[in-house]
């Protein structure tokens, strides 16, 4: 089983949309995959998953007597996938929303605890994705400790770059975690090249701005919907990237 998390310094990097594409892109190789939606804070994978469980992963990280199979849906029906792919939702309710804003360090280190037991409970799995909030929150933490690799997105603003830097240099380094930058939403390759003059970890992926992609939205799942435009492809050749460095 190999264990990805998708990280970004800050929101608005299509984040979700890419850990979304990249687990269906895996399902369809015929593997095992388990998406699992760690942004507590800001959950939208419910938007193209429904919850037919009634339970969400904020009772798995919460509750001892909670197992991950009792939360997980199947949706590889519906996102017409070759193999199995199964999804772990956040509550979308602004009661839970809140709570897990104002978690403690001993609600972090149970939710800890949790994540790293999906290793036993998820064996025969071939790939975990993370979905986790950006910055640096007790969910992100956990996600990326938890993880076997990193894929860490941003954008080419320098806002975000700076930003991103900085979480790598007093969060990340010390880890020995394997981790890729994608560049997302570019507009030229000088911007590509701006981030990775700065941001010194491997580029993993430079994916160009295509409209289409934020238009279609959380109704559709692109790279099946899709799968000879170049984002799909740029999305395949990201999760190759990830699963040989």
């Amino acid at each position: 089983m190999q264990v990805i998390t998708i990280h970004s310094y800050k929101g608005g990097t299509g984040k979700t949309n890419l850990s979304l594409n990249l687990a269906v892109s895996a399902a369809n190789r015929a593997k095992r995959v388990a998406l699992l939606e760690l942004d507590l804070e800001s959950p939208a994978i419910y938007n193209t998953f429904k919850n037919t469980r009634g339970k969400w992963m904020n009772d798995f990280l919460e509750k001892d007597d909670v197992k991950l199979k009792d939360i997980l849906t199947d949706v590889s029906m519906t996102a017409k996938t070759k193999g199995a792919l199964e999804v772990g939702l956040a509550n979308p309710e602004m009661s839970a929303v809140r709570k897990s804003i104002g978690g403690d360090r001993k609600e972090q280190l149970k939710g800890l605890k949790r994540l790293m037991s999906i290793r036993e409970e998820l064996k025969g799995y071939d790939y975990v994705f993370f979905d986790t909030s950006p910055g640096v929150t007790y969910a992100s933490i956990n996600a990326v400790l938890t993880a076997d690799r990193i894929i860490l997105v941003a954008k080419s603003d320098r806002f975000d770059i700076e930003g991103t830097d900085r979480l790598i240099a007093e969060f990340y380094e010390g880890l020995e975690k394997k981790t890729g930058l994608v560049v997302n939403r570019v507009l030229t390759p000088q911007m590509t090249q701006a981030v990775t003059e700065k941001i010194k970890i491997p580029l993993l992926a430079s994916i160009p701005c295509y409209c289409e992609v934020p238009i279609a939205g959380s109704h559709t799942i692109f790279v099946n919907d899709k799968p000879g435009h170049p984002y799909s492809q740029n999305i395949e050749e990201l999760l190759e990237r990830t699963l040989a460095f």
